[in-house]
């Protein structure tokens, strides 16, 4: 049930929303009675023997949220990535919890999940424009390192004694403002506490916690650190510790990934893998007992309770309305921690590091780990004897195996189409654009510019080029995401490194089960949610897929689109140099000016084998087919400019032996590439490629300008340097050029500085002189 009236002159009201256990917005047919906005903020709940409140009042709609009062938020809180949006959901008819949910996917957030956190302005937008959120909160974490102080049922003036000496003691350290529902206090300064802590009418957090955020003032800030008097709080007011969900819980030892990756290694890893992707029916005869088993799973290998419901919601399992409701998913909670919770199975080593870690992070000294388990050495001379083994190949010399390669292309290039024929290339064993591919592997790609529909149209033609037809292609996994987040990693709250996205681990589940022989990721610009130009954020996520390439034995492609800067050097790079250095391949696909249906793709860097290799393709019947090959790019560029030269050559006499003159001036009807690129020799050479050789043969002096006409109309063609193809008779005395015409002037074609002179032609009486524009003689 929500609400967006306006609210005055140029401000927005949004009311929040109410959501019943089972999902439904509540009604009068639930025993639900709407309240106006006269109806007072003092809590109101009756059971109606159904379990519902028999009365909603405006407790659960709190007051009305003025988007424009959030203006007010102080910048030191703005400017973090720890942004939710919340709404009222009611559950088993108790009192309507705050829930918090992710701005961005609509699915739920998570207080230990960075992934399902957000800037402030996506905040904002979300709730503006939406119905369904009652209000944005901020979480809190060790990282940014606030607390946050909850004085309930109070407001200025009326306070218990113990709530105006704490509100007395932290209000000019920090932010303060009224809660959603008017009938409480939020304050927000800098500094730890060893838990969350709570006294009577007042409670006190500083990691894995959201506070709704309202922008209602009451102390503006600026946010200060409050150390010692949150210190004398702690050291004066014994209290109940409390954990993030509010009842007995433990410390989160291991990162997400962490907790997956022991669970899936597990001697039942395959079990935990197939739930983890939402696979139940053949083992399972509810969805609700396969939930279950999940979550003893997560349990099992996770102390943590935030923990294991933020990953449970991460999971296939957990994308249904059932299991995203609170209620249900505590339910699972409790009956999984039924039996003893036992800690991770790591290795005592691991197991060590780990307990540095956590004591590092609550403050404690570590202890002290050895060196050689940390950082593990081999002697080369242990190598002697053994079989030297052997660098696996995806493409021979061009894609290695167990490793990342990254192919840039220039936009609308053909890229997609290009790592498709690789794909089917590649599950059939056959050669990829003339060189040759290993072995038939199975293929996974996630495809996050195009949807299944366009990825259809094309696999049907590039099917027909090998002979085979859609149904031959199992082994070939698609994974269309356009239109959906497609993060495979994104920065931590503190900015500063990445962390794998739900996404991401449910991608480590899919190759866990498939196997593939190559992993294919289009693109880079939709995968990586860190800064391009931040070489270790760089550095880290190529890492990340290189571990993939290496546990999974497979060749991972990634495409990216060249920068500006990058397509104009001809280098096809963008971004932090780190890109380039971090694969240990990288291909460039470039289109041809020449000749549009024309792509030169090229091998840029190889640490495994000669650089240089190049391949032109020409796209025909719905795919690129190769026309020519070459071992070095240079050599191969050079024939093929020599190629267009001699055409444009071949082209230019038959103009003249038929008396059309053309010209090299851009804005004359004649001019010579507008005209030749319309010939039928040209066979696709564009007009481009056309005025690129013609300032290639003036710069080689192949080709020169002649004036001809009288010296009041005169003009200048193009001829051969050697003779004067279909030039008409002309005067015996020499032609002097027009007035206006530019002395030096090249038309926009480049020219070196110093152009070799032809070899000057006898002047007959029936044959005009050749003039040079550059030093046309003066007239007798």
């Amino acid at each position: 049930m929500g609400f967006k009236p306006s609210y005055g002159e140029g401000c927005v009201v949004v009311f929040g929303a109410v959501r019943l256990d089972d999902g439904r917005s509540p009604s009068s047919a639930d025993g639900w009675q709407v309240p106006t906005l006269n109806t007072p903020h003092t809590p109101e709940f009756q059971n109606s023997g159904a379990g519902y409140p028999k009365i909603l009042s405006a407790p659960i709609l709190g007051n009305p949220v003025q988007i424009d009062r959030f203006s007010n938020i102080p910048a030191e809180l703005t400017k973090y990535r720890n942004w939710v949006v919340w709404k009222y959901e009611v559950e088993n008819g108790e009192k309507p919890k705050k829930v918090p949910y992710d701005a961005v996917t609509s699915r739920h957030a998570s207080v230990t999940n960075a992934n399902t956190w957000t800037t402030f302005d996506n905040a904002i937008s979300s709730l503006s424009g939406s119905t369904d959120y009652s209000g944005v909160g901020f979480v809190l974490d060790t990282a940014s390192g606030f607390a946050g102080i909850d004085l309930d049922n109070c407001h200025i003036g009326a306070m218990t004694p113990q709530q105006q000496r704490i509100f007395d003691a932290l209000q000019p350290y920090g932010y303060a403002e009224d809660s959603p529902s008017g009938n409480g206090i939020h304050i927000i300064v800098k500094g730890s506490i060893p838990k969350g802590r709570r006294i009577p009418g007042i409670e006190i957090y500083a990691d894995a916690r959201f506070f709704t955020v309202t922008g209602n003032v009451i102390h503006p800030g600026p946010i200060q650190d409050a150390q010692p008097a949150l210190d004398a709080i702690f050291a004066e007011w014994p209290g109940t510790d409390i954990s993030p969900q509010g009842h007995a819980d433990q410390p989160q030892i291991l990162e997400d990934r962490a907790v997956w990756d022991k669970a899936a290694d597990a001697a039942n890893g395959s079990k935990f893998q197939t739930l983890w992707a939402g696979d139940w029916s053949d083992s399972y005869p509810s969805q609700s007992q396969a939930d279950q088993a999940l979550m003893n799973f997560l349990c099992h290998h996770s102390p943590n309770d935030s923990q294991c419901i933020g990953m449970f919601w991460q999971s296939g399992l957990g994308q249904r309305e059932k299991a995203q409701r609170s209620d249900y998913v505590l339910g699972l909670i409790k009956a999984a921690r039924s039996k003893p919770v036992k800690l991770p199975d790591v290795p005592n080593e691991l197991r060590r590091s780990l307990t540095a870690l956590w004591e590092a992070k609550r403050g404690a000294v570590p202890s002290p780990v050895p060196a050689d388990e940390i950082l593990p050495t081999v002697d080369a001379s242990s190598l002697a004897g053994q079989p030297i083994p052997e660098r696996r190949w995806l493409v021979d010399d061009v894609i290695p195996g167990d490793n990342v390669t990254l192919i840039y292309g220039d936009g609308a290039a053909g890229k997609s189409l290009l790592i498709l024929q690789l794909a089917v290339a590649a599950l059939r064993g056959r050669d990829w654009l003339g060189w040759p591919v290993r072995a038939a592997v199975k293929v996974l790609g996630l495809f996050a510019e195009d949807d299944l529909p366009e990825l259809h149209r094309r696999l049907v033609p590039i099917a027909h080029s090998q002979g085979v037809t859609l149904r031959d292609l199992a082994g070939l996994v698609l994974a269309p995401l356009a239109g959906v987040d497609a993060l495979l990693a994104a920065p931590r709250a503190n900015g500063a490194t990445l962390q794998p996205t739900a996404l991401f681990i449910a991608l480590v589940a899919r190759i866990a089960a498939l196997r593939p022989g190559l992993l294919i990721i289009d693109t880079l610009a939709d995968a990586f949610g860190g800064n391009e130009v931040d070489r270790a954020q760089v550095r880290q996520f190529v890492g990340m897929l290189r571990k993939l390439a290496i546990d999974y034995e497979m060749a991972v492609v990634v495409l990216a689109h060249p920068s500006l800067s990058g397509m104009n050097s001809g280098s096809g790079t963008s971004g932090s140099t780190a890109w380039n250095n971090s694969v240990r391949s990288r291909l460039y696909l470039k289109r041809d000016e020449t000749n549009p249906e024309i792509r030169t793709l090229e091998l840029m860097k190889a640490n495994y084998a000669a650089t240089g290799k190049q391949v032109i393709l020409q796209w025909r019947n719905g795919v690129f087919e190769p026309i020519s090959h070459a071992e070095n790019g240079s050599a191969h560029r050079q024939a093929s400019e020599h190629s267009v030269d001699e055409l444009f050559l071949e082209i230019l006499t038959e103009f003249s032996a038929r008396g059309q003159n053309v010209s090299r001036a851009p804005t004359s009807t004649n001019f010579a590439p507008k005209l030749f690129a319309s010939h039928p020799k040209a066979t696709g050479t564009t007009k481009q490629g056309f005025a690129d050789a013609m300032g290639r043969l003036f710069s080689s002096g192949r080709i020169s300008e002649t004036f001809i006409g009288p010296p009041s109309k005169s003009k200048a063609v193009i001829t051969h340097s050697h003779s004067m193809f279909g030039l008409p008779a002309g005067p015996t005395e020499a032609v002097q050029p027009p007035s206006n015409y530019p002395a030096n002037s090249n038309f926009g074609v480049p020219t070196p500085m110093e152009t070799p002179l032809p070899a000057p032609l006898p002047t007959t009486a029936d044959s005009p002189t050749n003039y040079l524009p550059s030093s046309p003689p003066i007239p007798p």
